[in-house]
């Protein structure tokens, strides 16, 4: 009896063997339906979160330096032009007398370009988390028609992430750090789920991206 109950738990049942009070005999309770409980005991879903790291590119013209080096990005995004127009003529960039002072900034930028610098990497966050549960127990999943975008605290909140994970979640970086008109937060890459009809199982997984997302774009929880 205790090699059935074995068996169907490592299959994904909700099972429970147990002895009979003053008897010899044993029995074992295997739950096939949609309800997963055992007796008066609610089912607790099993989570899983895990925490890696990608490299992603952005474009130079979102570089918080040398946007603070140019002042806004509409003056970065002039000298990168201005930049790959010299380049292509075969001649350096004109400066006019207003920009003289940020002729060695011009010129690093340019030496960048020349090199085939046209963007620079990102070290991003991902965060993934998938459940276990039985079919009676997940709602059916929503779309987001706009995307949303979390901030740290709203998502270890409306998603319960555990204090001993949530407490390794990235920090805000500082506003030298953050794009002009971007907000850091999680994103949703993905949300798939899954079902084993033959043992009465889903298996929901999300996966969150942090950085800095263009505010407009999102639906902001905060």
């Amino acid at each position: 009896m205790l090699g059935l109950h074995a068996e169907k738990a490592i299959a994904g049942y909700r099972s429970q063997a147990r002895k009979l009070p003053g008897s010899a005999k044993w029995e074992c309770e295997i739950y096939y339906g949609n309800d997963q409980q055992i007796g008066d005991t609610e089912e607790i879903p099993v989570d899983k979160y895990e925490l890696e790291t990608e490299l992603a590119q952005n474009s130079l013209e979102s570089h918080p330096y040398w946007v603070s080096v140019f002042g806004s990005s509409y003056n970065l995004s002039y000298w990168l032009e201005s930049i790959n127009v010299a380049i292509r003529e075969k001649a350096q960039p004109v400066i006019p007398q207003a920009w003289v002072a940020y002729t060695a900034f011009i010129q690093e930028l340019y030496d960048l370009i020349v090199a085939g610098v046209q963007g620079y990497e990102v070290n991003r966050v991902i965060l993934s988390w998938s459940r276990i549960v039985s079919n009676a127990y997940e709602p059916r999943m929503a779309a987001d028609v706009i995307p949303t975008l979390y901030k740290t605290a709203r998502l270890v909140a409306d998603f319960g992430i555990p204090s001993p994970f949530s407490n390794r979640l990235p920090a805000d970086p500082p506003p030298a750090a953050t794009p002009i008109r971007t907000t850091w937060g999680w994103s949703t890459r993905r949300q798939r789920l899954s079902v084993n009809d033959t043992v009465n199982k889903l298996v929901e997984s999300r996966e969150w991206v942090f950085g800095a997302h263009v505010t407009s774009l999102y639906t902001l929880v905060a």
